[in-house]
């Protein structure tokens, strides 16, 4: 999420323009305030590696705020999916053990 936060940081120009990031407890959420220009390009970078809403916010000066939330990685899926089977190999090896 840090690399995340300083491409957004550097491509609105937040410390020149002014703006702020709020990273949620999540680790996995961001939330952009009040950037005079949120470039196109930007937008298509995030949307490789995140998932951006625009959404109204009457706590913004601008009106709005930006979400983006990081899609989970392929290594995570993978091994998520392999802990399971692993579970799932172990239950069976331990039914087929028993003597019935």
């Amino acid at each position: 999420m840090d690399a995340v936060v300083r491409l957004i940081r550097d491509e609105c120009g937040m410390d020149q323009f002014g703006g702020r990031v709020t990273v949620l407890a999540d680790m996995r959420t961001c939330l952009i305030y009040d950037v005079l220009h949120f470039p196109g390009p930007l937008m298509a970078k995030l949307g490789q590696v995140a998932t951006v809403e625009v959404l109204a916010e009457p706590t913004s000066l601008s009106g709005y705020v930006v979400r983006a939330v990081l899609l989970p990685s392929k290594t995570t899926r993978v091994l998520v999916a392999g802990t399971a089977l692993a579970c799932m190999c172990a239950i069976v090896a331990q039914c087929l053990r028993r003597d019935i």
